[in-house]
């Protein structure tokens, strides 16, 4: 299982997931907030983020991963992902 940790001004949180296409249904889910939030709404970010487009009108998971690379130099809006150890005899 691996972790994206998304930074934002008020702390961190967490989405677990296993495979790539969950990686993608999270980060859709992740700019649709921010769309919603008009994190994205002036025009800078419009040119900076050209995968926006496609993430909304396609629901593409890849453009939206793409949309958090491209922003996750800016303040409050970085991420980590990080694969999880798995120990014996613990389950999950």
């Amino acid at each position: 299982m691996k972790l994206l940790i998304l930074k934002g001004k008020h702390g961190e949180r967490h989405f677990a997931y296993n495979t790539d296409a969950e990686l993608h249904l999270i980060a859709r889910f992740i700019v649709a907030e921010r769309i919603e939030e008009d994190c994205y709404a002036d025009e800078q970010n419009k040119r900076i983020l050209g995968n926006l487009n496609q993430v909304t009108l396609h629901d593409d998971g890849v453009a939206a991963l793409r949309v958090l690379e491209a922003r996750s130099r800016w303040e409050y809006e970085g991420y980590d992902i990080v694969e999880t150890e798995l120990v014996e005899g613990v389950s999950v």
